[in-house]
C-alpha cells in the first residue's frame, strides 16, 4: 500500500479530494447537484492536462495552442454536462430540481477542489512522461483516463439513482457512486501502468542476459 501511494501521488490527491467533498456534504449541507458540479471541474482539470500532454507529445505545438485547446474543450464539456443533466433531472428535493443554476452556484468554493485536482492531474503527468521518457509507452494510461472520466459522468448518475433507493439519500448516492468508480478506475490504471513498467524492465533484463 505504502508503494501504491509513493509511485502514483495522484491517488493521494484523489483521495484527498474525495474527502474533501464528504467533509463540505457533511458540514455545509451542500445538495446533490453541487457535489456533481466539484467532479465536473475535475474532469475539465483532466481535459488541460491531457492538452498538456498532447504538447509533450509534440501533436500541439505551442501554449497558445495548448491555451485555446483547452478552453475549447471545457466548453464543450459544459455542453455535455447540460446534456447529462437535461437527461437526468434527478429530484433532490419536493421543491428543487436537478438544474445547470443549482450546480453552479455559489462560487466562493471552487478554489480548494480546482486546487487539489491541478496537483493530481499534475502528478498523474509527471508519472506518465517520466516513464515515457524512460522508453515505457504508457500513453494508454492518459487516453484511457480521458475517456473513462468523461464517460463515468452519466453512469456515475445511473449508479447515484440505485445507491439513492436502496440509502433513501441521493446526495450519499451520488457521493458513493463518485468513490466507487473513481477509485475503481485509479486503482485499474496504476495496476496497469505497473504492469507496462514491469514488463519494460524484464524486457531489458532478458536483452542484457
Amino acid at each position: 500500500m505504502q508503494n501504491y501511494f509513493k509511485n502514483n501521488r495522484f491517488a493521494i490527491y484523489d483521495l484527498i479530494f474525495d474527502v474533501l467533498v464528504l467533509v463540505y456534504a457533511a458540514f455545509f449541507n451542500i445538495n446533490a447537484g453541487r457535489i456533481v458540479f466539484f467532479y465536473w471541474l475535475d474532469s475539465c482539470v483532466m481535459l488541460v492536462f491531457l492538452m498538456l500532454f498532447f504538447k509533450y507529445q509534440k501533436i500541439i505545438t505551442s501554449n497558445l495552442e495548448w491555451i485555446v485547446s483547452s478552453i475549447f474543450l471545457i466548453f464543450i464539456n459544459m455542453i455535455f454536462l447540460s446534456f447529462v443533466v437535461a437527461l437526468t433531472r434527478i429530484q433532490l428535493n419536493p421543491d428543487e430540481v436537478f438544474e445547470m443554476e443549482s450546480l453552479l452556484r455559489p462560487y466562493f468554493d471552487v478554489g480548494p477542489f480546482l486546487a487539489i485536482s491541478s496537483l493530481a492531474y499534475l502528478n498523474f503527468h509527471r508519472r506518465i512522461t517520466s516513464l515515457m521518457d524512460r522508453g515505457i509507452d504508457v500513453s494508454f494510461a492518459v487516453y484511457y483516463n480521458s475517456y473513462l472520466t468523461m464517460l463515468s459522468m452519466p453512469g456515475i448518475l445511473i449508479l447515484a439513482v440505485v445507491f439513492a433507493a436502496i440509502l433513501q439519500n441521493l446526495t450519499v448516492g451520488i457521493i458513493l457512486s463518485f468513490l466507487v468508480l473513481r477509485n475503481s478506475v485509479d486503482y485499474w490504471l496504476i495496476r496497469k501502468i505497473h504492469k507496462a513498467e514491469e514488463e519494460f524492465k524484464s524486457k531489458l533484463q532478458n536483452e542484457s542476459e
